[in-house]
């Protein structure tokens, strides 16, 4: 079995990260060694940061005054150099939070950006391991991902809950730098989000994990030690049963084996060259969001964001008839069509169209004056932002909201609004100041 720091992939794993990221990793020599590394855990009845470790591209921030010294939370920033990923730089992360009431908040301080590849199918990627610990709570709340012209993106992040464990996932991006004459104009952009319960194994599935056939799994246990994250687990998405294992490091809250099965399996998948252009299929719209929030510290959140969307799809609806959405739907695809038509024909045309498209104070990417230059002056009919919802867990317990926007402000907005749940417990809205 291997750690969550363990950078040995499984054949699905290497489809879902390319080979530029088993490169850098040092596989078939090097090591392997992640990019970044946290853990958090109890001490003295409060969560502390006691694993902190990162290289270059990625930095670690962990200010001590974002929250209310009332509130019990660990809140770290991810930076990287320069403020983007370069192309064919590769993120590696694994992050653990511990029992017993631990809370994290994972940030950044603006808009990631992901440059253009200096070689062709060259590729920024990031891969990002979690797993929270019974009555741990994580909420992972970046700013949104901007891709340049041309560039090519991949993440993959697999959180395991334990028993009674909370997590708060936003994962969004925007149509890229709008005031620099790029709508959509990236190469590829692909998110996975794999989520998984734990829970208690078989006891004939326990035998199979110490039996003689498995002689290597207490060896690994222990090889994983020293500053590396407590939890062992393998994640085999290749397996036909849907499930994965996992096992605590013996010293730690249990070494019994436990079996994770899938909470939610995402895949947000956008590629030009493919059919229709991605700014054709988008219509108009320029920021997509995902929100995920599983277990008992955000039941109210749940109940609050589920009233909210549903609130905002009778209104979206309810404005204009059938006929008159459908129309406004094609005349904005009709417009797109023709700027971005336009701009891949003649080099000059942007300036020269940019007046008919929404404007931002800026251009360089940083989301706090709304650089990634998508902002909500539009003059079309269709509603600044639609939303869905879902509820995930064998009760319900969770759910995923998923968001289309006209404007970064718009999903700003929506997100400051909806997160003052939680202030409670994690003290601040990383999104309030950037309204």
């Amino acid at each position: 079995m291997a750690s969550i720091l363990d950078t040995s992939d499984s054949s699905e794993k290497k489809q879902l990260v390319g080979a530029s990221f088993r490169h850098r990793r040092g596989e078939g020599g090097g090591g392997g060694a992640l990019t970044g590394m946290i853990r958090v855990e109890k001490v003295l009845g409060r969560s502390v940061a006691t694993t902190v470790y990162a290289r270059y591209p990625l930095k670690y921030l962990l200010p001590s005054k974002v929250a209310s010294s009332r509130v019990d939370c660990v809140w770290i920033y991810a930076i990287s150099y320069g403020g983007g990923i370069l192309s064919n730089d590769a993120i590696s992360q694994a992050v653990e939070v511990g029992g017993d009431g631990c809370s994290v908040v994972m940030t950044t301080q603006s808009s990631t950006k992901i440059y253009k590849p200096r070689m062709p199918g060259d590729m920024a990627q990031q891969l990002l391991r979690a797993r929270v610990a019974e009555n741990g709570f994580l909420a992972l709340l970046p700013h949104p991902i901007t891709c340049f012209r041309a560039s090519r993106y991949v993440q993959l992040q697999e959180f395991v809950l334990a028993l009674d464990a909370s997590l708060l996932l936003v994962d969004w991006f925007t149509s890229g730098r709008i005031n620099s004459g790029e709508t959509w104009d990236f190469e590829l952009y692909r998110s996975t989000n794999h989520v998984f319960l734990e829970e208690e194994a078989e006891p004939e599935e326990a035998q199979e994990e110490e039996s003689p056939e498995n002689p290597n799994a207490g060896s690994e246990a222990q090889e994983s030690g020293g500053g590396s994250v407590a939890s062992i687990v393998t994640l085999d998405c290749a397996g036909g049963s849907g499930r994965s294992k996992s096992q605590l490091r013996p010293g730690h809250s249990s070494s019994r084996s436990r079996s994770c099965r899938p909470l939610l399996l995402d895949c947000v998948h956008l590629e030009n060259g493919v059919g229709l252009s991605i700014a054709e299929r988008m219509a108009g719209f320029h920021v997509m969001a995902m929100v995920v929030l599983y277990g008992p510290r955000l039941q109210e959140l749940r109940k609050n964001m589920e009233s909210k969307v549903e609130e905002m799809t009778k209104q979206a609806f309810n404005q204009r008839t059938s006929s008159a959405f459908t129309a406004s739907l094609k005349k904005d695809k009709e417009k797109n069509h023709h700027h971005h038509h336009h701009h891949n024909n003649n080099p000059t045309a942007a300036a020269a169209t940019e007046s008919s498209l929404p404007t931002a104070a800026s251009s360089d990417g940083d989301h706090g004056s709304h650089g990634d230059g998508v902002s909500s002056n539009c003059a079309s009919p269709l509603p600044l932002i639609f939303a869905s919802c879902s509820p995930i867990g064998v009760s319900d317990e969770g759910l995923v909201v998923r968001i289309i926007a006209r404007s970064t402000e718009t999903v700003y907005d929506f997100l400051t609004e909806q997160l003052a749940t939680v202030v409670s417990l994690i003290g601040a809205c990383p999104y309030s100041s950037s309204r």
